[in-house]
């Protein structure tokens, strides 16, 4: 008996992993004016989780807060983000902070960094994405830009090819840097989903 339960396990556990995958991969990536993920296949939609970074030369107005990348956890929300209508499960997942909700517990994917000298850095563990940005366009509203970023062939790749950063949640930064402390990074908090491919 213990033998079947076993077998029976192991099969509702396959079942379920393969039911999974192909609900990420027929997903619908948010519309945008960035080029198509045509020939690519989605492999996470991620909610990435963290700060978007700035650096001021000086406190005054005439200087303007420059990037100095960005820090985040990305949860995996394929589940989630999957789905028609998907745009409103983000608020449910994040409180007012931009911090993911205590009650919900997504599982940690991997991070989102930046390695000397700027480049965006998508480390899932198993896979990795050494990115380079290939376009932008505005949020539609006014968090961040929302990005297609592919690998730069620097070799460190493995696994990944490409990234959305789509859905954006604040991450700006402030017009100038009038009486900001440029002693600091200055950080500030956002959210994205980040639909990643291979």
């Amino acid at each position: 008996m213990v033998i079947t339960l076993s077998i029976l396990s192991s099969v509702l556990f396959f079942a379920t992993f393969t039911v999974a995958r192909p609900a990420a991969k027929s997903a619908i990536l948010p519309t945008s004016d960035l080029p198509s993920p045509s020939g690519l296949t989605l492999q996470y939609i991620a909610l990435g989780v963290g700060t978007q970074n700035y650096t001021c030369a000086t406190s005054t107005t005439a200087s303007v807060p420059v990037p100095d990348g960005a820090l985040a956890t990305l949860y995996d929300a394929t589940t989630f983000f999957s789905k028609p209508g998907h745009q409103s499960a983000m608020s449910s997942l994040l409180d007012s902070n931009l911090a993911l909700k205590p009650n919900k517990d997504l599982d940690v994917l991997g991070h989102h960094y930046f390695v000397p000298p700027l480049t965006p850095t998508f480390d899932l563990g198993a896979t990795l994405l050494s990115a380079k940005r290939l376009a932008k366009v505005p949020s539609p509203t006014g968090a961040i830009d929302w990005l297609y970023l592919v690998d730069d062939l620097s070799g460190r790749s493995h696994g990944l090819k490409a990234v959305y950063r789509v859905e954006t949640i604040g991450g700006k930064a402030p017009a100038t840097c009038d009486g900001l402390d440029t002693s600091k990074v200055l950080t500030v908090n956002y959210a994205a989903e980040y639909w990643l491919y291979n």
